[in-house]
């Protein structure tokens, strides 16, 4: 295959083709069965804190590579586990822990792509990073990533 050559994005669970979809200006490649998508930084900039992406991104610059590969490139992504505490209301505004929080989420980072694969449950437990607590954060990615 020539260096140019386009390659379909495949899920790095199932192997399927992903789907790409565009909500709000948000580019999201979705797994058609169901295993979760994979998202650009740019995109999780309009619905994380930056605090906690500059967390994420500075460990997956660290962390050695992980098992599963990047949809876009096959190469190994990194696996960066990350502390949920949902301790803000607004960007660097400080609250209160929210109860419930699940502790860790551990995320696969591609630094090749500037992107994060997302399996299905992991959307919930991010959303509890979201920037404004005071909206329903998981509606708010959920509408961002074109999911119900």
């Amino acid at each position: 295959m020539a260096e140019n050559d386009y390659v379909d994005p495949i899920c790095p669970t199932c192997s399927t083709t992903l789907v790409l979809k565009e909500q709000d200006g948000a580019p999201t490649w979705q797994c058609a069965t169901g295993h979760g998508m994979f998202v650009n930084l740019a995109s999780l900039y309009e619905v994380v804190q930056l605090d906690e992406i500059d967390v994420l991104w500075k460990a997956a610059q660290v962390a050695g590579p992980g098992p599963r590969m990047c949809p876009i490139t096959g190469t190994p992504m990194r696996q960066v586990t990350i502390s949920v505490d949902a301790d803000e209301e607004f960007d660097n505004t400080a609250g209160t822990a929210i109860a419930g929080a699940p502790g860790t989420v551990t995320l696969d980072v591609s630094l090749d792509t500037n992107g994060v694969w997302l399996d299905d449950g992991e959307l919930q437990q991010i959303s509890l990073l979201a920037k404004d607590q005071h909206t329903n954060p998981v509606q708010r990615l959920r509408g961002m990533f074109g999911r119900k």
